[in-house]
């Protein structure tokens, strides 16, 4: 039998652990009505781990994303000749400046500072190179990180991250085995209809990829970006309860 509800405090309503955020449209009169009523009880009876999971995994693809706007304006940025003034000085016992990476010792791995700055002006392949290097290898941690839950309730643009990083972890190319055909014919992979896509190409995943390079054949860098947001977006209003397409569906969490 499903307790009591609590009562109401402010636009969140807490339960025991489970905690379940009330619009401001779902006041009145939802609130007061038998069936939202009910529904809210018996979410509040249930454990919310997958919420709380889908939460952390929107973050932290939030974070790789991140990475990848902070490190693309600093190479923006030094790619301009002005960022020479920002050279450091060349230190005692050097004869050239330098910059260092930790190493996990404590001690400092040093390079080349002037060297390396002038090759974002002198190699038109580094920037790509990059960038390229990025997406694959974000599609693989963040693919990763969806697989550690089952990658949820496999909407659409989970499933297109399952595909695009099966596809990079094995040489940067589609291929389908029996259990991955099956698996599409079963959860489309697409990005159609996630929030995030905006006036983007709808990118999917059909058998007839197989055999072409997952970058730059399918998607580009920014492709990357917009459909790892998109996933990161879903799975916030996933674990939030929110509505989840545009013709307001809403799924509870839970694990698949």
């Amino acid at each position: 039998m499903p307790r009591a509800l609590p009562p109401f405090n402010g636009t969140r309503v807490r339960y025991g652990q489970g905690e379940v955020a009330i619009r401001e449209d779902q006041l009145l009169p939802q609130f007061a009505s038998i069936s939202f009523l009910a529904k809210l009880t018996k979410e509040l009876a249930m454990p919310r781990p997958a919420a709380q999971a889908a939460l952390d995994a929107s973050q932290f693809i939030s974070s790789v994303t991140n990475e990848f706007y902070t490190l693309a304006a600093c190479l923006t940025v030094a790619a301009d000749p002005m960022a020479k003034s920002l050279i450091p000085q060349v230190l005692p016992g050097h004869i050239v400046p330098i910059g260092t990476v930790a190493r996990r010792d404590g001690g400092q791995h040093a390079y080349h500072f002037t060297h390396y700055l002038d090759l974002l002006r002198t190699d038109v392949n580094l920037v790509p190179s990059f960038e390229r290097h990025w997406a694959t290898g974000t599609l693989i941690s963040v693919g990763d990180e969806l697989a550690n839950h089952k990658y949820f309730d496999h909407a659409p643009e989970l499933e297109l991250v399952y595909h695009l990083r099966n596809g990079v972890a094995h040489g940067n190319v589609f291929t389908f085995t029996r259990h991955g055909l099956e698996r599409l014919a079963k959860h489309p992979a697409n990005n159609e209809f996630s929030w995030g896509r905006g006036d983007a190409t709808v990118l999917s995943i059909t058998p007839g990829l197989k055999g072409k390079s997952v970058v730059p054949d399918f998607l580009g860098p920014g492709d990357a970006i917009e459909i790892l947001t998109s996933a990161g977006l879903y799975l916030h209003r996933y674990g939030n309860g929110d509505t989840l397409r545009p013709d307001g569906t809403v799924t509870q969490a839970s694990e698949q």
